[in-house]
C-alpha cells in the first residue's frame, strides 16, 4: 500500500513509551524555508537514523488528528508564531517501502493516484466531484480544496523508487516530470504548504531536475553537505549521548549512558539503528548492529545483470572495496580506454547513483563529495568491513565471493612487476576472464568487461600510476624518475604483429608518448595475447612475452 491515513505514527508511539528524544527544534528550520517558497525538500540519512519517525513528527504537528500536548514542553512550543501552525494543515503519508526490483514505473504510479483517490472518496463522501483519478497533482489539489486546507505531505522511503533508476533512467525522468506538473500547478494554486521526501540514498533526489530548466533542482536538500542549511541540520537524526541519557531516565532503564557507544549516526563512526536501541532498553540490553544486508544485495543484484563494466570503478573495482580497499574514482581522461565504449556518457552519472546507494545504505563512507570530480570510497568502519566479510565466506559460491577472491590476488602485482615476472598478471587476468564466461549475462558487453577488468586490475596498485591508452597501459613508478613499465594486452592477435607494434609504439602514436611524459630512454614492455573462443567451454589462455622498447 503507498498511502494510509489511518496507518500508526510511530512518533506519537514513541512519544507514549517516553522513547523519544526531542527533534521539534527542526521544525522551525523547516517551516522558514517552506514559508520563504521551498515548498519542495528532502533529507536523507542512512537506513535506520529516524527519517521515518521525522517525517512523522512532522505529520503529527502539521496536521489536525493528535493532541497538542504531545508537543507540550518540547523545542517548538517556545515558538509562539510557528505553534499557531500546529494542526492547521492537511497531512498525507506516503510509503514507498513494499515497493522492489519487480515494481513497474507505470503499476507505481497507477497505484499512486488510485489509493490517493480512494482515501479522498473515503474521508470526504459526497465531495469528490470531478474525476481526477488518474491525475495525482490535480488528486492533490480537490483534497486541499475540499479539506480547505493546504497540505503538508510526505514521502517516506522515496529510495525505494530511486534505487530502481539507477538501471532505468526512464523513471528518473518520469519522476521529474511528475513533480515538475505538482511545483507549476502549486504555483498557480498555492495548495501546498510542504512536501518533503525522506530517502536513505544521500544525494539521490538531487538527481531529480527540472525538465524545463536543468540547472535548478526541484528539491531543496536540508541534508546535504553543501546545503545552506546543512550546518543548521546537524544531528537531525540519530539520538545523541544527551538525548539517550534522557531516554534512559524516561523509561527507568537500568543501564548506564556512559558506558554505551557513541551512536550519534555520524558517517565516520559505527551507523546503528534507533530501533536496536529501544528493544534493547526494554529488555535490559544494548546490541549493536550494522546494516549491511540491503547495500550487498543490492551490489549482488547490479553485478549479476551485467552491469559491473559500466561503473566508473568497474566490478572489480567494487570487489576490491568489499576487500576493504579504499578505491579511487578516477573520471574519465583522454588516456583512458573506457572512452571508446557506447556508455561513456553514462559511466559518470551511473557510478554517481550506485555510490550513492551504497552510501545511504550505511555501507560505504565516500571521502570526496560529487563535484568536479571524484574523490575515494571505502567500507564505513572496521564494524562494517568485518560483517561483510563474514557475509561474503557464508555465501562463498556466489558471484560476488568469487569475484572478490580475483581481486584479492591484485596484492601480489606491484610487488611481481617489480621482479620482473610476467606471468602473475596473465594468470590473473585469464582466471577473471575464465570467471566471466562462466557467468554468462547478455547485457554484459565482453569486449568492455576486458579492458575495464585490466583498467580496474592495474589502477592504484601500490607504488604505481596508471595511465591508460586503448589497449596499452603504462605503469609510471612513482619512487623513481623516468621509470615506466608497459601492459599491452590483445585478443585473438598474431604474437608476432603484436610485438612489432609495440615496439613501434612510440612511433606510431602520439597519445602513446605524451602518456610516457616524452621519455626516450628504454622501456621495458610485458606483451600478453589472449586467445578467447566463442565456445565458452573452452578456458581462456594467455601468451606472453617480455619485449625491450629502444
Amino acid at each position: 500500500m503507498l498511502i494510509d491515513l489511518t496507518q500508526d505514527n510511530l512518533y506519537v508511539s514513541l512519544c507514549s513509551q517516553k522513547l523519544r528524544a526531542d527533534k521539534t527544534g527542526y521544525i522551525e528550520i523547516l517551516d522558514d524555508l517552506a514559508r520563504n517558497g521551498h515548498v519542495f525538500q528532502t533529507l536523507s540519512a542512512p537506513r535506520g537514523l529516524g527519517v521515518s519517525t521525522f517525517l512523522d513528527m512532522l505529520n503529527a504537528f502539521y496536521g489536525d488528528r493528535y493532541q497538542s500536548l504531545i508537543f507540550a514542553d518540547t523545542a517548538v512550543s517556545r515558538n509562539a508564531a510557528l505553534m499557531t501552525r500546529r494542526g492547521a494543515f492537511f497531512e498525507l503519508a506516503f510509503d514507498f517501502a513494499e515497493i522492489n526490483a519487480t515494481t513497474g514505473y507505470n503499476e507505481i504510479i497507477t497505484r499512486l493516484c488510485e489509493e490517493t483517490f480512494r482515501v479522498m472518496k473515503t474521508v470526504f463522501p459526497g465531495q469528490c466531484r470531478h474525476k481526477t483519478e488518474y491525475d495525482f497533482a490535480k488528486c492533490l489539489l480537490a483534497i486541499s480544496r475540499i479539506a480547505g486546507k493546504k497540505l503538508v505531505i510526505t514521502f517516506k522511503n522515496f529510495d525505494r523508487v530511486q534505487r530502481y533508476a539507477i538501471k532505468q533512467l526512464n523513471i528518473l525522468n518520469a519522476w521529474q516530470r511528475l513533480f515538475a506538473q505538482i511545483q507549476q500547478l502549486n504555483l498557480r494554486e498555492d495548495f501546498i504548504y510542504l512536501l518533503i521526501a525522506g530517502a536513505h540514498i544521500p544525494g539521490m533526489t538531487e538527481l531529480l531536475a527540472n525538465p524545463e530548466n536543468p540547472d535548478r533542482r526541484l528539491f531543496f536538500s536540508l541534508t546535504e553537505k553543501n546545503s545552506p542549511k546543512a550546518d543548521d541540520m546537524y544531528g537531525w537524526c540519530g539520538i545523541t549521548q544527551e538525548e539517550l541519557t534522557y531516554i534512559l531516565q524516561g523509561s527507568m532503564s537500568d543501564l548506564d549512558e556512559g558506558d554505551l557507544y557513541d551512536w550519534c549516526g555520524h558517517y565516520g563512526q559505527a551507523l546503528m539503528r534507533p530501533a536496536s536501541v529501544f528493544a534493547s532498553i526494554a529488555e535490559h540490553d544494548f546490541i549493536m548492529t550494522v546494516n549491511i544486508d540491503s547495500g550487498l544485495w543490492y551490489i549482488r543484484d547490479i553485478l549479476e545483470a551485467g552491469y559491473g563494466s559500466f561503473l566508473l570503478c568497474g566490478e572489480i573495482g567494487v570487489a576490491r572495496l568489499l576487500n576493504g580497499e579504499s578505491v579511487s574514482l578516477h573520471q574519465l581522461s583522454e588516456c583512458d580506454s573506457r572512452k571508446s565504449t557506447q556508455y561513456a556518457a553514462e559511466i559518470y552519472s551511473f557510478t554517481k547513483r550506485f555510490l550513492n546507494m551504497l552510501s545511504g545504505e550505511g555501507l560505504i563512507t565516500l571521502t570526496g563529495q560529487f563535484g568536479g570530480k571524484l574523490d575515494n570510497a571505502e567500507i564505513a568502519n572496521r564494524e562494517t568491513q568485518l560483517s561483510v566479510s563474514d557475509a561474503l565466506s557464508e555465501d562463498s559460491g556466489s558471484y560476488v565471493s568469487q569475484l572478490c577472491r580475483i581481486a584479492a590476488g591484485r596484492t601480489r602485482l606491484a610487488e611481481a612487476f617489480a621482479a620482473g615476472e610476467i606471468h602473475c598478471f596473465s594468470e590473473l587476468i585469464t582466471s577473471y576472464l575464465n570467471f566471466k564466461r562462466a557467468f554468462i549475462n547478455r547485457n554484459a558487453v565482453l569486449r568492455i568487461s576486458i579492458w575495464q577488468g585490466i583498467y580496474d586490475l592495474l589502477t592504484d596498485l601500490q607504488g604505481y600510476e596508471l595511465r591508460a591508452v586503448n589497449d596499452a597501459f603504462v605503469l609510471k613508478d612513482l619512487n623513481a624518475d623516468d621509470s615506466y613499465l608497459l601492459i599491452c594486452v590483445a585478443v585473438n592477435a598474431d604474437m608476432a604483429a603484436l610485438i612489432n607494434g609495440v615496439v613501434n609504439i612510440r612511433l606510431t602514436s602520439p597519445r602513446a608518448r605524451r602518456a610516457l611524459d616524452g621519455y626516450k630512454g628504454r622501456l621495458e614492455a610485458f606483451v600478453y595475447q589472449l586467445t578467447i573462443s566463442p565456445d565458452t567451454a573452452i578456458p581462456v589462455k594467455a601468451e606472453c612475452q617480455k619485449v625491450l622498447v629502444v
